[in-house]
């Protein structure tokens, strides 16, 4: 094998779909997504619905028939959607991307407040059996600096209730380095989270995003945060409290008991194909990696229209083929192929990058396509090099993104 396997004739395996909507944005923020009283309520779902619909059925009716074997229903907050537009919602998914592979895992991000006994019940009779429930911090003054007004009784309150409608699979996100978080202070929302038995953690480090509310307060001054060397910290006290707690740390961000690592994000991280539906949402196919209008009345209004670009990449029977949804497009060579799989598979803390499966899906040893790269980064202490994998060190975690540069 000397290159890429075509994986096109079929339906990627994973599926990801993008609901554009959310109670209030958060300081922080940089998702497509909107206020749903803002967007016009729902009227502007039942449009979104239709379009989603729309694009659905123009795959469906264009890719060969392959199980999906995951699915994630992500935003903004899918959540905020009534009980009645979640059942269309995932009506529209089974009918044209259905029936699931047997055992798929279904994942659905709900946020506490907005996912009420009605609306899980709906979830878990559609096939939903993974929840993914946004905490981010258990401190309320914290959450309110930047702009967040999740209580800690609804973190409970949904919790219970998620298992009261049988779902046996949670994972609850956590975020650290807010402004004003402490060490101390982290460490009480490890410790309330891990109480709460979820099956599987995230725990993001603070991404500062251009153009956020919160970016713009932290240049003004008037948001201070803790700084690289206390994330550090942060990170190092998040991987001890949740190893300590029985949980492993299978990727840089992501703690799971044993065998309920999150299966979609694996398949990102392992660089597996993925269709992708919504606003904003991207996916990936072969060498193609490509991305749907970031705005919800563009991506309406290319739907509606139904025409492809002239000269996309994919169209006239030339690889994928990409919805009129789809305006950036991107046909990776073979050597950024190779990259993003290795960068990718390095971020998974115990696998690391499989040399074999790599032969076998390049035809290459990683260490023949970058071997004095790696040599320097063994030396300097940042991976280690074995028979059948190249992992990061534990020195290498806190500061993965220098790794990873090496391969881009």
């Amino acid at each position: 094998m000397t290159g890429a396997p075509d994986r096109r004739a079929g339906r990627p395996p994973h599926l990801y779909v993008h609901v554009p909507f959310c109670a209030r944005k958060c300081a922080y923020c940089d998702f497509v997504s909107y206020p749903r009283a803002a967007a016009g309520g729902g009227p502007a779902v039942r449009r979104y619905l239709e379009t989603l619909a729309r694009e659905a059925g123009w795959y469906a009716g264009r890719l060969a028939p392959t199980p999906i074997s995951t699915v994630y229903v992500g935003g903004g907050t899918p959540s905020v959607l009534t009980s009645s537009e979640l059942r269309a919602l995932l009506a529209v998914l089974s009918d044209t991307c259905g029936p699931w592979a047997e055992g798929a895992e279904v994942t659905a991000e709900v946020n506490p407040g907005t996912a009420d006994a009605g609306k899980l019940a709906v979830l878990r009779e559609a096939g939903v059996n993974r929840l993914s429930v946004g905490v981010q911090s258990f401190d309320e003054a914290l959450l309110r600096r930047v702009g967040r007004f999740v209580k800690p009784d609804e973190v409970y309150t949904t919790v219970q209730a998620a298992r009261e409608a049988g779902f046996a699979n949670l994972s609850l996100d956590l975020i650290f380095g807010l402004p004003g978080q402490t060490l101390e202070g982290l460490e009480e929302d490890l410790r309330r989270a891990v109480d709460l038995e979820p099956e599987h953690l995230s725990v993001y480090a603070l991404t500062l995003e251009e153009g956020t509310p919160l970016a713009e307060e932290v240049a003004a001054g008037r948001a201070v945060l803790p700084g690289e060397a206390v994330e550090a910290e942060m990170f190092a006290l998040a991987s001890a409290v949740l190893r300590q707690a029985g949980y492993r740390h299978y990727e840089l961000s992501n703690f799971a008991q044993p065998g309920r690592e999150a299966r979609h994000n694996l398949a990102y991280w392992h660089n597996e194909d993925y269709l992708a539906l919504g606003p904003a949402a991207s996916g990936h196919a072969g060498l193609l990696r490509y991305r749907n209008a970031p705005g919800l009345g563009e991506y309406e209004r290319l739907l509606a229209e139904g025409r492809r670009k002239p000269g996309q990449a994919g169209a006239g029977g030339e690889g994928f083929p990409l919805s009129p949804a789809a305006v950036e497009v991107e046909r990776l060579s073979l050597r950024q192929a190779m990259g993003e799989t290795a960068f990718l598979a390095l971020r998974l803390v115990e696998e690391g990058l499989d040399r074999e499966a790599f032969r076998r899906r390049f035809g290459r040893d990683p260490l023949d396509v970058w071997g004095g790269e790696l040599a320097r980064l063994e030396r300097e202490g940042l991976v280690e090099v074995a028979p059948t994998a190249v992992r990061l060190t534990a020195k290498a975690l806190p500061v993965a993104n220098l790794v990873f540069s090496a391969f881009v």
